[in-house]
């Protein structure tokens, strides 16, 4: 055996091997400076490491999504809104209020699906666009939803009496007159990250649900624009809080330590 050129043989492939190992490293920085921090600083050790708690599943697709110009109900839509018999309704600020004389009765166990087939199609303005939010003691909250995405502004809230009778409901609905261009949006684990590093999620909450959907400012005008945004629930000594993360920027939208 030539060991001389062995020897030189073996210099060469490390040579290719590091340039290989070094340009791999150059791109994850440079064209994915997302890839290089988690894999530098995993969430999981995040999570530890603020003794945080994540009780969802994370979806790890980034899908492009563009922006959604909508506009809000106004005295126009009224001649579209429900006539049923019992229920009172008004326009008022582009919010539809609805009253019920008598209560709507509940009967049985509550089926988000089914009430939604015997009473939001049927009481609610456009109800079929409306999705099970959360349920408690005084209301039954449904949001609109654009395809698969919710609009978390398209809030149906609705009342109920100490017997558990719907007297009636508050409704935001948003007609989406066209959409912009399709851009790349940040990933679940970013937008938790970005919560992290800020602190608004604090030691030892849980972090319940994290949604990708539409959301902007609630507005009196009759026209905005909706942006992708991750929607973060956490519960924090007991009581459920919400924020959102712009899904193109990063930016904390709603910083429910600030809010109020």
């Amino acid at each position: 055996m030539n060991w001389a050129n062995t020897k030189s043989i073996l210099i060469v492939v490390f040579l290719l091997l590091n340039f290989f190992l070094g340009w791999q490293l150059w791109q994850k920085h440079t064209n994915h400076p997302e890839l290089a921090f988690i894999y530098e600083h995993s969430l999981d050790e995040l999570l530890l490491l603020h003794q945080i708690t994540l009780d969802t599943d994370l979806d790890p697709e980034q899908p492009h999504m563009a922006q959604l110009k909508v506009r809000s109900l106004t005295e126009s839509d009224r001649p579209n809104l429900p006539d049923a018999q019992g229920q009172s309704i008004s326009v008022k600020d582009n919010v539809i209020i609805s009253a019920f004389s008598p209560a709507y009765p509940l009967e049985g166990e509550f089926d988000p699906q089914l009430f939604k087939e015997l009473f939001v199609k049927e009481y609610v303005y456009r109800g079929e666009d409306y999705n099970f939010n959360y349920m408690d003691e005084a209301e039954i909250s449904y949001i609109q939803y654009y395809g698969e995405f919710p609009l978390f502004i398209g809030s149906l809230t609705i009342f109920l009496n100490e017997q558990g009778g719907v007297t009636g409901y508050q409704q935001r609905y948003y007609h989406v007159v066209n959409e912009g261009d399709k851009q790349p949006i940040i990933s679940s684990y970013t937008s938790l990250r970005t919560l992290l590093d800020q602190q608004v999620i604090p030691p030892l909450a849980v972090i319940r649900d994290v949604t990708l959907g539409y959301y902007g400012q609630v507005y009196a005008a009759e026209n905005q624009v909706l942006t992708p945004t991750w929607r973060i629930i956490y519960e924090d000594r007991d009581q459920l809080k919400v924020t959102y993360v712009n899904a193109y920027t990063g930016a904390i939208e709603l910083d429910p330590n600030k809010a109020g």
